[in-house]
């Protein structure tokens, strides 16, 4: 009896192994699934981020500062969502240009996202991050196929030298690393996520919802 319940034990052991082995397999497929996430329409109602500042501060801007509201976008330059989400928040811009002020975050999880993200700050160290973000969006189906030059040509970006030595840097890719972290930080699973001062929205929501968020995020501080 006590040879049987050994080699059960033993059985159970080896069961017990495979099935981790195998879930680390399978995780690792999914890990940027569980950072990241699929790209999104809209998600739920907004969260509480009680901290929200901390997400707030030295990053790219769009737009006045100070102002009474700030939008704080994770986001990703091959998303599909975030490209809508970009003529969005350009409306959101155009419409208050003095009460709200606009960052705009990267969470690269798609193929040539990171890099996109990378050459978007190398066009911030020329003065043209909006223009390069502006460009990439327009042009999205193009990445991955068209030099990172040739965007920053297009971008108004005359110094394509010190352009291709930023890119070979590690500071844009610190930067980069900073907000991803910030992300994992928030528990954000996919983008576009907006932060509109304490608040929090997963997904798309579109213009009209979006100026109903600033609408109320406006009268909470006025």
């Amino acid at each position: 009896m006590p040879k049987l319940q050994t080699f059960t034990n033993h059985a159970l052991n080896v069961v017990t192994a495979l099935v981790a082995v195998t879930a680390v397999f399978v995780g690792g497929s999914r890990v940027r699934q569980l950072i990241a996430g699929p790209p999104q329409a809209t998600s739920g109602d907004p969260v509480v981020v009680k901290e929200w500042r901390k997400y707030s501060g030295d990053t790219v801007r769009f737009g006045s500062t100070p102002a009474l509201v700030t939008i704080v976008e994770f986001s990703d330059f091959r998303c599909p969502y975030c490209k809508r989400s970009a003529a969005d928040l350009q409306q959101i811009r155009d419409r208050y240009p003095k009460e709200v002020r606009f960052l705009y975050r990267h969470l690269p999880t798609h193929p040539h996202s990171r890099d996109a993200a990378l050459a978007s700050e190398c066009g911030r160290r020329q003065q043209a991050f909006n223009a390069y973000h502006d460009v990439l969006f327009a042009e999205s189906d193009s990445i991955g196929e068209k030099t990172w030059t040739s965007f920053a040509s297009s971008s108004g970006i005359r110094d394509t030298s010190a352009f291709l030595a930023c890119m070979q840097g590690a500071l844009v890719d610190a930067d980069v690393v900073a907000d991803s972290a910030a992300a994992v930080e928030l528990q954000i699973r996919g983008t576009p996520t907006m932060l509109i001062n304490n608040l929090m929205y997963r997904g798309s929501h579109g213009f009209l919802q979006l100026d109903s968020a600033v609408q109320r995020a406006l009268r909470e501080r006025r």
